[in-house]
């Protein structure tokens, strides 16, 4: 009797060792749902602009504040040379191409002068017998000498207003280090390489660019918060 009890028992003792272990890990599949890789937001991209043309106004505005100043040229030469050579930033170059439009040159119109008629002088005979009095020495008169205009050191007050006006409308159509922060900083850099710039010329470009980039001042690195197609935005697609 005792015999059978120790054999079953070493029956059910090889019976137990045989029985496969099976961990199981439904912890470890629920923690590892939990702790999924983020999936990254593309929702907030940065829009590219392929038009500034709706601030058209307070791009023509500026020009003729620079122009007054004796500063535009400078200006047109920079966004000419851009909108040549940048060929990555469609952004870039549509703010290149607007403030090339804007800083061209102006026309002068030429006015002819208005031809003087002669007049006719009939000749009287007793005045061609008087006798001719004596002509007195002409004197030269001396020429006033032509003062040329020169460049401004700094803007003037409407000249920076325009600025910040046209900065806060840029900074309103995309917030953050959007398409157009991009286009006026690529602006910025690209003026400040040239390299036969003067003093002058550096001292007033260099107020005129802290007025334009005035609306980013110490918000470069808020977010880009993306906002629905506005009309102006789907008009200057087809532009």
């Amino acid at each position: 009797m005792l015999l059978v009890i120790f054999v079953f028992g070493a029956l059910s003792v090889c019976e137990a060792q045989d029985v496969p272990f099976k961990p199981r890990h439904d912890g470890l599949d629920q923690r590892r749902r939990e702790i999924a890789t983020p999936t990254p937001d593309t929702s907030s991209k940065v829009k590219v602009v392929y038009s500034f043309s709706r601030f058209g106004d307070l791009f023509k505005l500026l020009c003729q504040g620079l122009e007054a100043d004796r500063r535009r040229a400078r200006v047109f030469d920079v966004a000419k040379a851009g909108l040549r050579e940048d060929r990555s930033c469609p952004s870039c170059r549509a703010f290149y191409r607007q403030l090339g439009q804007s800083c061209k040159a102006p026309k002068q119109q030429m006015v002819k002068p208005t031809p003087t008629p002669t007049p006719t002088v009939t000749a009287d005979p007793q005045v061609e017998q008087a006798a001719e009095p004596a002509q007195e020495p002409s004197v030269t008169p001396t020429p006033t000498p032509t003062l040329t205009p020169q460049p401004e050191r700094h803007p003037r007050t409407d000249v920076v207003d325009t600025a910040s006006r046209l900065s806060i409308s840029l900074y309103d159509m995309e917030p953050g280090e959007g398409s157009p922060y991009r286009a006026v900083r690529a602006f910025e850099t690209r003026l400040n390489e040239v390299k036969d710039l003067t003093p002058g010329e550096r001292d007033y470009y260099g107020v005129l660019m802290s007025y334009l980039m005035s609306a980013w001042a110490g918000r470069e690195q808020e977010l880009v918060t993306p906002r629905p197609l506005s009309r102006e935005d789907i008009a200057d697609l087809f532009q």
